[in-house]
């Protein structure tokens, strides 16, 4: 029989917000039985990561392509595979359907980063609740990034924004 890589035998179980304990009991078992056909006494397994870029979604075609155009551009820069665009609300593919494209991939843990700039209902509220359904529902663990107006960085691209609006003179 073969045997998988001591790199897929390393025990790596993290727990993740949001997980009920029948979730996580449903995946450990799936995973334990995994690991035992692959490894015999192995206790752990590297995860695969995909990415998921969710924005609000718009009735204009032309918003919703700019989302698909970040994720092209993530693949590259995450050297990933597994990096699926979404919309909360009002176009496809949604958050739903972007895990399920993840999880089809071959993702065991998923990143999902709201491309908004507060963190309002649909950070807090909306996007959580949708991102713990379809992580339950894929039984895969997951985690939310900050908005981008949260990030210490954004005020360098504010500033960069503004000097080029104001030309060198300013």
């Amino acid at each position: 029989a073969a045997s998988a890589s001591p790199e897929l035998c390393r025990p790596s179980v993290q727990r993740r917000p949001g997980l009920t304990p029948a979730v996580t009991m449903r995946a450990v078992g799936l995973v334990a039985l995994l690991l035992a056909l692959l490894c015999g006494s192995a206790a752990g397994f590297a995860q695969r990561v995909g990415y998921i870029i969710v924005d609000h979604g718009s009735r204009r075609e032309t918003a919703n392509r700019v989302v698909g155009e970040l994720a092209t551009e993530m693949r590259k820069r995450l050297d990933s595979d597994i990096v699926e665009p979404a919309h909360m609300e009002l176009a496809e593919p949604s958050i739903q359907q972007a895990f399920s494209n993840c999880v089809a991939a071959g993702a065991t843990h998923v990143v999902c980063h709201p491309y908004f700039l507060s963190p309002g209902r649909h950070v807090l509220e909306d996007i959580p609740a949708l991102v713990a359904e379809a992580a339950e529902a894929a039984s895969v663990t997951y985690e939310i990034t900050p908005p981008l107006g949260a990030l210490p960085s954004i005020l360098d691209l504010i500033e960069e924004s503004i000097r080029t609006a104001a030309g060198p003179e300013a």
